[in-house]
């Protein structure tokens, strides 16, 4: 089972970037935008600065080797809508 990134949507990560409760991070880090769960979204205003960063800096893929051949970045940003309630941080969960 895959899990998706709640700020570029990718949607292959192997953990959950937080748990069920939305309280604790998985610590991983995202190989599209490079946000580490738990650190760079611990709080709203840390994770809406790392996005506005990474929507600045052009949304370069954080990790090249992991970077799918026919990648669509649209795409992929659509799938950020469906992401299940319960693998969201705990700030996000009431603006779902």
């Amino acid at each position: 089972m895959f899990y998706t990134c709640h700020l570029c949507g990718y949607p292959e990560q192997n953990k959950p970037p937080w748990t069920q409760e939305g309280l604790s991070p998985s610590y991983e880090i995202c190989p599209c935008c490079g946000i580490e769960f738990g650190v760079d979204d611990i709080n709203l205003l840390g994770f809406e600065i790392y996005k506005r960063e990474w929507f600045e800096k052009g949304r370069d893929w954080f990790d090249q080797a992991k970077r799918p051949v026919n990648w669509e970045q649209e795409e992929q940003l659509k799938s950020i809508n469906k992401i299940k309630h319960e693998e969201l941080p705990f700030y996000l969960l009431d603006a779902k």
